[in-house]
């Protein structure tokens, strides 16, 4: 899913930069030149009707595509692309098909691991209602007994929770695995 979003962000940079967003094949032979006279290098016409959705697509654009791409939209190449824009969300909706838990089918006293990025993860246990204390946190910045409500869980989006409470104070939100989104969770118990 990572990926699909990083070609849809670079997708929308290129319309942006082009002026315009394809929508007919004249469209498409005029973003095909745009891109020769930047980076002197062709992405067919028919390899941007695929990228772009216009016609049936299956597979993944290839590297070369991709690091054409990348040069007409200002950067080196795709990994360097991938690097800094995989976290920038979408401006547009998108469904979601990551695996998703919603709060209100867990039983009290149930614990749930969460896990992302590198090292980062917490252990919560429900309260009531969509109420949760923290159990257990590694390299993140909610701490052991903090409490929040959590609307969701999804893998491939961040962790996002609000209505913090901590000691006697209150944070109003906290949003975790902003790149690259939560990996997985699982009941603890």
């Amino acid at each position: 899913m990572e990926h699909k979003h990083t070609v849809d962000n670079i997708i929308e940079l290129t319309n942006k930069n082009a002026g315009f967003t394809p929508k007919t094949p004249s469209d498409f032979n005029a973003l095909s030149l745009l891109i020769l006279k930047k980076t002197q290098n062709t992405i067919s016409v028919s390899s941007l009707k695929r990228l772009w959705g216009y016609v049936p697509y299956k597979s993944s654009p290839s590297p070369n595509t991709l690091n054409i791409l990348a040069r007409f939209n200002g950067y080196t190449d795709w990994e360097t692309f991938a690097k800094n824009n995989s976290s920038v969300m979408s401006e547009t909706s998108e469904f979601l098909y990551g695996e998703i838990l919603d709060p209100d089918s867990v039983e009290e006293g149930r614990t749930i691991e969460i896990i992302w990025g590198r090292n980062k993860r917490c252990l919560i246990r429900k309260s009531s209602g969509n109420r949760f204390r923290v159990i257990e946190s590694e390299n993140i910045k909610l701490m052991r007994d903090d409490t929040f409500r959590l609307e969701h869980i999804c893998v491939g989006m961040p962790l996002c929770v609000h209505d913090i409470i901590r000691d006697s104070q209150t944070i109003p939100a906290y949003i975790g695995a902003r790149k690259g989104g939560i990996r997985k969770w699982r009941f603890n118990d």
